[in-house]
């Protein structure tokens, strides 16, 4: 076999921190080649601003070296390339003096496909093809005659990439790549066809075009096109269908724009924005909890409605950083593979910055599977885990259909599967780390769709939250247009109950009953300004201390969910906008039992408070034994298992798994040990003990290995 010379790179980052009006400035230097040869010119290396996808370039000079600059205080991530290597990576924090080495070695093997058209099979050439690397594009090609393509990659590793395609007269589309999928082979079709919308970015009040503005284009948390505005504030993005999409703007200085759109397949569309002056900030530090050491390379999701509007990534320093931000109320996702994601609430008020650390602990538990249809894999669906209604992670599938989260705390979740023209699924997993959790989806062709108006007298309310829910659960989510118009689609056959809301109005609800492949259902709302609030303390029911970050919903009798928020650090919560009923307040935070008030009636501003108990483990004292006894035929090699009960009373019984699978069911009133007869004796099991509480949920597991 011919071997390969590696070839090492070095890239040094060095930078200055030099403080002009608001803006840090940069410097970056790269000297890239082999300890003991000539170092490497030509290679280029990019900053690529994680918030606004604005990217700066140099190439290196005979020294290996490349600058930099300007570079304003942000999350970026640093790409290197030069032919014949494969690329390299790494996500820094720009806001203080950062150094970083690269390694990089010559290209071996190089991930490719074909694209082709859904429809005939034939393959489609001068197709864009993107690779993007945790949600930022980082490197692009185009398909030859034969629609092939390929990339300067040769290992995926732990993070989380897409391949993203867009062709003249096709709708776009994008699959999920992980080491898992085969590299030589990912074969993505198109359907014929497309929408186009098209439009222009102005500063508001002066009314001057924002060039640079990154106009991104969104469904059920998956980018599908997106575009940079020009000089004159211009942009267009193709490759959609007839869809009810989330318009997301960025822009550096401006606040950050939501808005729902909604295109049909025809002539394009024409949407223009305004956009005011930034903003607010939200910032913080990631460590690891068993050791107190900042985590660099964590991916944060920040998330405005339900549609995540800005992802950063961590720098080495645990550092990461949101910019130009409105008033609003956002939900800051922080997740890694190696460690349980976590979630925090961030209201922010006018310029004031906002500090969101997180402390993430090191059992994650995981969820995969495989999206079907009729046994066929769909590849490209959206797939997202949710916990108490807040998106954890979005995923979509690759060419096989399979689709994997990795990094979740334990507890019970919901995952959505979401295709265009497949009815969506939802499904209940309970995750019990470190054991895998597999669940898999077969969609149905077809669906149904809501569709409507929210308004105000006459008036559509823009950027208005619809929500379709289903026994308690948020089936579809939508933001009305600039005309208050919203759709739901891909909704089997049921009767839902639809909520219309916004910023200073009343919540309304209605029923809508969907037939699949039917007609749309219509549902109009005619909100009101002002209403009702509840408002209170979550804390602790054995310390008494508050709880932060815990997830308060608001539900009616039917336990119909309305809306939700996060306790502050002071643990208090505040709902505005109910109308006057008779309603419920639950409450969830990790580590803790879900607890509800009892059902009250709700006339101006009423005072709930929560007291949760902890979600515990059996207590520390497991223990377990192996032993052997012995018969004139046989030896049989018994485990066995005792442990003490816990002290919450919201605990009903226990449950042992055997190398993740359930062994056994135990009682609050039995005999709490457990034994397992005719074990190999030369092969070790992990048995894990977990209490069950009066909600459903389970507690993190206290384990031991036998042998």
């Amino acid at each position: 076999m011919k071997s390969f010379k590696t070839i090492f790179a070095l890239l040094l980052l060095q930078t200055s921190l030099l403080f002009s009006s608001s803006t840090y400035i940069a410097t970056v230097q790269a000297s890239i080649g082999p300890r003991s040869l000539p170092t490497i010119r030509g290679a280029e290396v990019t900053a690529i601003n994680t918030s606004t996808l604005e990217r700066t370039s140099d190439t290196t000079d005979i020294f290996g070296k490349a600058s930099l600059s300007p570079l304003s205080t942000n999350s970026y991530t640093i790409t290197v390339f030069k032919t014949g290597y494969a690329m390299a990576f790494q996500d820094i924090t720009i806001n203080k003096s950062t150094q970083h080495t690269f390694t990089i070695s010559t290209q071996n093997r190089q991930p490719s496909g074909t694209v082709s058209n859904s429809q005939t099979g034939d393959t489609i050439e001068n197709a864009t093809v993107y690779l993007n690397r945790n949600n930022i594009q980082v490197s692009s090609t185009t398909t030859d005659s034969d629609g092939k393509y390929s990339f300067p990659i040769s290992d995926f590793g732990t993070d989380t990439f897409t391949i993203s395609v867009e062709a003249t007269d096709y709708q776009a589309k994008s699959v999920g790549v992980d080491q898992s999928t085969r590299k030589d082979d990912m074969k993505i079709a198109l359907s014929p066809n497309e929408a186009i919308l098209q439009g222009q970015v102005k500063a508001d009040g002066t009314m001057n075009p924002i060039e640079g503005a990154l106009v991104s284009v969104q469904a059920n948390g998956k980018t599908i096109n997106s575009d940079i505005t020009d000089s004159s504030g211009n942009y267009t993005i193709g490759g959609l269908s007839t869809a009810s999409y989330d318009f997301v703007v960025n822009a550096d200085g401006y606040n950050s724009l939501l808005t729902g759109v909604q295109t049909t397949i025809g002539p394009p569309i024409t949407y223009d924005v305004t956009l005011t002056l930034g903003g607010g900030s939200i910032s913080g530090t990631v460590i690891d909890d068993d050791t107190g050491n900042p985590q660099g390379g964590i991916i944060i999701n920040l998330w405005l409605d339900g549609v995540n509007i800005q992802t950063a990534t961590t720098g080495s320093d645990g550092t990461y950083h949101f910019s130009n931000l409105g008033s609003a109320l956002y939900i800051v996702i922080a997740g890694g593979n190696e460690h349980e994601a976590g979630y925090g609430k961030a209201e922010v008020v006018t310029t004031d910055p906002v500090t969101i650390n997180f402390s993430l602990g090191n059992n994650p538990g995981s969820v995969s599977g495989i999206v079907r249809s009729s046994g066929a894999p769909l590849a490209g669906a959206t797939v997202n885990i949710k916990q108490a209604n807040i998106a954890i992670k979005t995923t979509i599938t690759d060419a096989s259909g399979t689709y994997s989260f990795t990094g979740l705390a334990p507890g019970t979740y919901l995952v959505y599967a979401i295709e265009s023209g497949y009815q969506t699924s939802v499904k209940t997993v309970v995750i019990q780390s470190p054991f895998p959790t597999q669940q898999n989806f077969d969609l149905l062709p077809g669906g149904g769709s809501i569709t409507g108006s929210v308004k105000d007298g006459g008036s559509g309310i823009p950027s208005a939250h619809v929500k379709v829910t289903l026994n308690g659960v948020v089936i579809d989510e939508e933001i009305t247009d600039s005309s208050g118009n919203y759709l739901a689609e891909g909704l089997p056959t049921n009767l839902y109950d639809v909520i219309a809301g916004a910023t200073g109005y009343q919540f309304k609800t209605d029923s809508a009953s969907v037939i699949s492949g039917g007609s749309p259902t219509v549902v109009n709302f005619s909100l009101i300004t002002g209403g009702s609030s509840v408002s209170g303390t979550i804390t602790d029911a054995q310390t008494g201390d508050p709880i932060d970050e815990a997830v308060v919903e608001i539900l009616d009798q039917g336990s119909n969910f309305f809306e939700y928020t996060v306790s502050k650090g002071n643990g208090d919560y505040i709902i505005n906008g109910i109308y006057n009923g008779t309603f419920v307040v639950q409450a969830s935070a990790l580590g803790y039992v879900t607890e509800q008030t009892d059902s009250f009636s709700l006339s101006g501003n009423t005072t709930k408070n929560l007291a949760l108990y902890t979600n515990n483990p059996p207590t520390n004292n497991l223990q377990g034994i192996a032993y052997s006894n012995r018969s004139l035929l046989a030896e049989d090699r018994i485990h066995k298992l005792t442990w003490g009960a816990t002290t919450s009373p919201e605990v009903t019984g226990y449950r042992v798994y055997k190398n993740g699978e359930l062994v056994a069911s135990i009682g609050l009133n039995d005999t709490l040990e457990y034994e397992s007869h005719n074990n190999p004796v030369d092969e070790a099991s992990i048995y894990t003990v977990i209490s069950v509480n009066s909600d459903g949920s389970q507690s993190n597991g206290a384990s031991v290995q036998l042998q």
